[in-house]
Formats: structure tokens, C-alpha cells, sequence
């Protein structure tokens, strides 16, 4: 009898299970890298590499829910999930996994991720976003902002962040300007950090893309700091086939005096 009850309750999950995978929208992405990597005055290693990266999301008028599923170390875990509310002035997100406010490419003052809201609201060249989430293990908040403007071929972006969890800063912020015409686009962001063990600590970053002729892409970036800590990033991709690509990159980073190089030349398969 315990067999048949257990078997009956594998087929009604089952069925369930299906009922939800047929009613929601599933969408995937990812890809398989092959390649060597290396480092100045050490060995070539085989580079390996694959990512995947699956969702879920259904709606009901202009509410909808997603749940996103990424690889971690080999293994699936939940990379995102949500409930939305978009109207038509605004878009309103409860995230239960983890909401912050990123300060763009700079590596410093990222406003800590804890279950939170997020309020966007958009207009034809002008976006202002709200991020709040509760500090862990605090009975305080977290806070980011953000305003983005473009025009033409100019973009315009400023972030702010007060954070309460995070032992390296209390408030952040960072500008950025875009540029793009035709084949060519360029970056350029500065922001800094007060309070924390980081107290004062500045970052620049620059950024050149272009498009040559066939689909290859040249990437260019220099991250610097107040600190003693600088990098140089260099990417060529070209396409082999419709899904396949050729990746050479040379990373130079240095640190307290010392600067490392790393290299990778890889084949990259997208799904």
C-alpha cells in the first residue's frame, strides 16, 4: 500500500511539474570554451569551460514571475527569481534571492545583495532607478540609485549607493559616458568610496570597442586606482562559424609594485 501511495504521489509531482514547465515560457543560453591559458613565467594550462544558463517565467496581465537557474562550480543553483509589476510608468521587481546596485565596471562600492525591491522608471531618453534591500543580520537598510540619460550617440549614467552591511565602505558613487558611432564605442567611469576600509579609495576605468570588417571585435580597457592597483585588458574575437568564435585575451595587472600577465586563446561554442 505504502509502494502505491508513493508511486501515486511520483506521478501527481511529476504531472505537476510538467503543467508548470508547459504553461511558463522557458528560455536557455550557453556555451562550451576549449583553449589554453598561461601566466608570465609559468606553465600553459588546457583552459576548460562551459556555462548554461536556464529560466522560467510566466505571467498574468502585467504581473509575471521568473526563476533563473546558472551553473556554480559545476553544479545548478538559483541565479535569480523574482515578481514583477510593470505599468506603463514605472516597473516594480520583489526579489526574494538578492537585489543590489553595481558601480558599473569599477570593482568598488557594488551596494551588497540581500532580498529586496527595485523601482525603475523609464522614459523615452531618461531612466531613474530605486534599489533597497535589508542589511543581513541588521536592522538597517541598504540603498542604491541610479539615472541614466542618452541622446544621440551619447549616454549619460550616475549611481549612487549608501550600504550598512558592508565592512569596506558606507556610500559610493560613479558617473559614466558612452560613446558609440558606427563601429567604434567608447567608455568612461570614475567613482569613489567613503567610510569603511576603504575610506577615500577612488577608481577610473576607459573602455575602446570596435568592429572590424568580417564581425572580429577589439576590446581595450585600463582600470586604475587611487591604490597601488592598475590592470590592462586586451580581446580579440573573431568568428570561425555561425555559433564559433576565436578568443585571444591578455590581462596585466598590478598590485603593491608587482604586475602579473595572463593570457587565453580559446574556441568559444555558444547554444
Amino acid at each position: 500500500m505504502r509502494k502505491v501511495l508513493v508511486g501515486a504521489l511520483i506521478v501527481c509531482l511529476s504531472l505537476g511539474l510538467a503543467t508548470i514547465a508547459m504553461a511558463a515560457e522557458i528560455s536557455w543560453s550557453g556555451s562550451v570554451d576549449f583553449g589554453i591559458t598561461g601566466e608570465s613565467g609559468g606553465s600553459v594550462d588546457i583552459l576548460t569551460g562551459w556555462e548554461l544558463d536556464v529560466s522560467a517565467a510566466d505571467s498574468s496581465g502585467p504581473w509575471s514571475a521568473t526563476v533563473a537557474f546558472a551553473n556554480d562550480a559545476d553544479a545548478f543553483a538559483i541565479d535569480d527569481a523574482y515578481i514583477e509589476y510593470a505599468a506603463e510608468a514605472f516597473t516594480l521587481q520583489l526579489n526574494p534571492v538578492g537585489v543590489g546596485n553595481d558601480l558599473y565596471d569599477l570593482g568598488i562600492g557594488d551596494l551588497s545583495e540581500n532580498a529586496g525591491i527595485s523601482l525603475t522608471i523609464p522614459m523615452e531618453t531618461f531612466s531613474f532607478s530605486l534599489v533597497g534591500n535589508k542589511a543581513s543580520g541588521a536592522d538597517t537598510y541598504n540603498f542604491g540609485a541610479g539615472v541614466d540619460f542618452s541622446m544621440d550617440n551619447l549616454g549619460f549614467g550616475l549611481i549612487f549607493n549608501s550600504d550598512q552591511e558592508s565592512p569596506d565602505f558606507d556610500s559610493s558613487y560613479a558617473g559614466k559616458v558612452s560613446y558609440t558611432m558606427d563601429a567604434l564605442t567608447l567608455t568612461g567611469e570614475y567613482g569613489a568610496v567613503s567610510g569603511g576600509t576603504l575610506d577615500g579609495v577612488s577608481r577610473y576605468y576607459a573602455e575602446l570597442g570596435y568592429t572590424l570588417t568580417g564581425g572580429s571585435v577589439i576590446t581595450l580597457s585600463y582600470l586604475g586606482s587611487s591604490e597601488d592597483y592598475s590592470e590592462i585588458y586586451a580581446e580579440l574575437s573573431t568568428p570561425i562559424a555561425e555559433k564559433l568564435d576565436f578568443i585571444v585575451d591578455l590581462t596585466s595587472t598590478t598590485e603593491a609594485g608587482e604586475t602579473t600577465t595572463t593570457y587565453e586563446a580559446y574556441l568559444e561554442f555558444s547554444l
